[in-house]
């Protein structure tokens, strides 16, 4: 309730649908979130240590559909504030919320780097499921683009972090904990930006090389990006097992490095590649790898979280390698992408651990689907069907 000469709170409403059936109150009282299952751990324990009436500049780094970015709108009116993600979809989210809060929306974009500034403020939420490595530098970046005196707002959502804090210690020379309401649901850091520090630069990107029949593929990765820096056991066992003979016209989906693309590419000598991948990072990292290669003229990298949307149907063979998170939302996007952009009798070829979901979900969306299993790994494969002859 709010008290008389008191300003109402700010409402933020967060997701898609209409069922918001959690309220949150932070800063106060200040700001309400309304949301379908409550605003993240991390998220939370962030919107409780952020600043009131800064002015300046704030950098706010993958927040959960701009959430923080949007607060600190709220919290310092003054403040210029811009939103950076490194995923595609991660950004649709947040430009469907910022829409429905123009009057505070903060400037949205992605990108494989956040911009350099100098920033007053930089905001940067973490899990502990996350990549460490990618952590570790955008930590550095933190202390190498924030003005001297500028603060770091950080946060996780392990209770008993030790990790998150250590490394905000070892660069900023110390760190205050912010613990949340809910000590067990996350915790925050605020840590100052010296006036002079020693920013020792460590190389993140990695190389490494794929045999691919005569030819040696020489790839580049970065912190991020699936299995950064070495090729994966499912990608091995697709390139072992797949038979993509014939193909004219192959999308992959999920590209990460681009190696499923690239090596198709070499085998198919005639054939045209779509690399697609929602991750900046990824196809930053893909495009430096097709020109490495030499196939830039049969070889093309879209970023996109909407690949069925963004590209043109005729594709023949459809290769892919989703990721395990996600509760299957990725596997859904790419199955259904799969069928709107194969032509009748275009194959599907996917490689995973999880046999049960997705034999089940091709089945339903392709008919048939053929299975064998290589060193853990199942692959499954499908064909779409012509279309039922309406006579």
């Amino acid at each position: 309730m709010t008290r008389r000469g008191e300003s109402p709170p700010t409402i933020i409403k967060l997701g898609r649908g209409i069922q918001r059936r959690s309220e949150q109150a932070f800063a106060d009282g200040r700001l309400v979130v309304l949301s379908a299952k409550g605003v993240a751990a991390a998220e939370a324990a962030l919107l409780h240590a952020l600043p009131h009436g800064r002015t300046g500049s704030a950098l706010v780094i993958n927040s959960t559909e701009a959430l923080a970015a949007i607060a600190l709108r709220i919290l310092c009116p003054d403040l210029a504030v811009h939103a950076h993600f490194d995923d595609a979809w991660d950004l649709g989210l947040a430009q469907q919320t910022a829409a429905r809060h123009p009057e505070l929306a903060p400037s949205l974009a992605l990108a494989p780097d956040p911009p350099d500034g100098p920033w007053d403020i930089i905001a940067l939420p973490s899990t502990k499921a996350g990549v460490a490595d990618l952590l570790r530098e955008r930590l550095a970046f933190a202390v190498e683009h924030l003005k001297p005196g500028g603060l770091l707002f950080t946060s996780t959502d392990n209770p008993r972090d030790r990790f998150l804090r250590d490394e905000v210690v070892k660069l900023f020379g110390a760190a205050t904990t912010v613990p949340s309401p809910s000590r067990r649901r996350g915790v925050a850091y605020v840590a100052r930006r010296l006036k002079t520090v020693r920013v020792r630069k460590r190389p993140r990107e990695r190389a490494f090389t794929v045999r691919e029949g005569e030819a040696e593929l020489r790839l580049v990765s970065r912190p991020g990006i699936f299995c950064h820096g070495r090729l994966d056991d499912g990608t091995r066992a697709l390139l072992a097992t797949a038979d993509v003979a014939g193909a004219t016209r192959i999308l992959d989906l999920g590209c990460g490095t681009g190696v499923i693309g690239l090596a198709a590419a070499l085998r198919c000598p005639e054939a045209s590649v779509t690399l697609v991948d929602s991750f900046a990072r990824a196809v930053e990292c893909t495009r430096c790898n097709i020109e490495a290669a030499g196939l830039e003229a049969r070889c093309e990298v879209l970023l996109t979280a909407d690949p069925a949307a963004d590209l043109a149907p005729g594709y023949d063979l459809v290769l892919t390698n989703p990721p395990y998170y996600g509760n299957y939302r990725i596997s859904e996007a790419f199955l259904t992408a799969a069928r709107a952009l194969l032509v009748p009798g275009g194959r599907l070829i996917l490689v995973t651990k999880g046999i049960e979901w997705h034999e089940a979900r091709m089945g339903e969306l392709f008919g048939g689907v053929a299975t064998r299993q290589r060193g853990g790994y199942w692959l499954l494969e499908a064909r779409l069907p012509a279309p039922a002859d309406p006579r």
